[in-house]
């Protein structure tokens, strides 16, 4: 993975380091903050529920991105492998630092990622109708991922994630990009 850097935004993307760990989970409660503005999902509380050491067993390193401004962690992105493709776990951008395209960037640096890597695409789950997830995506050429094309790799995401409830607060959808 190479070092990008956003010039006109003034932030820096580099790969997901050894001490980061330690800061994605505050770093996500901030971010899940802004699902306080969608309607059906107001009441709930978002918070990490991933400690430094599960996140790191689920995204080894090498398994992420991190963006920064002036040496300050402001966002990152986390993938791995599920089964043929490259399987997005999150990107979060802390809400001060939203809307300056570091989003943009973290999701071009994993498809970079991906494509690097001899993945014939990327695949994720997300909330069908929050602004800030589906349609994001799919305005970045994410479309629909049928049931029939998922691995079971992918399906047993879906179903943990049913389990623990996020599926309930609001439709989820599974999406993927195939990549060139």
């Amino acid at each position: 993975m190479s070092t990008r850097t956003g010039r006109s935004a003034g932030f820096r993307i580099r790969p997901l380091g050894e001490s980061d760990y330690a800061l994605i989970p505050g770093l996500e409660t901030e971010a899940d903050r802004l699902y306080a503005t969608v309607p059906e999902l107001a009441g709930y509380l978002f918070e990490a529920n991933a400690s430094p050491d599960i996140l790191k067993s689920a995204y080894p390193p090498g398994s992420g991105l991190i963006a920064e401004i002036e040496g300050e962690v402001v966002a990152f992105a986390v993938f791995r492998p599920v089964d043929d493709a490259l399987y997005l776990g999150q990107i979060s951008v802390h809400p001060a630092c939203q809307q300056r395209g570091i989003g943009r960037a973290l999701l071009r640096g994993v498809l970079d990622h991906a494509r690097g890597a001899g993945f014939p695409a990327v695949s994720l789950l997300t909330f069908a109708a929050v602004p800030f997830n589906g349609p994001w995506y799919r305005r970045a050429g994410f479309v629909p991922f049928p049931v029939s094309a998922q691995g079971e790799g992918f399906k047993k995401l879906a179903t943990s994630e049913i389990e623990i409830a996020i599926g309930a607060l609001s439709p989820r959808e599974a999406l993927i990009r195939y990549l060139d």
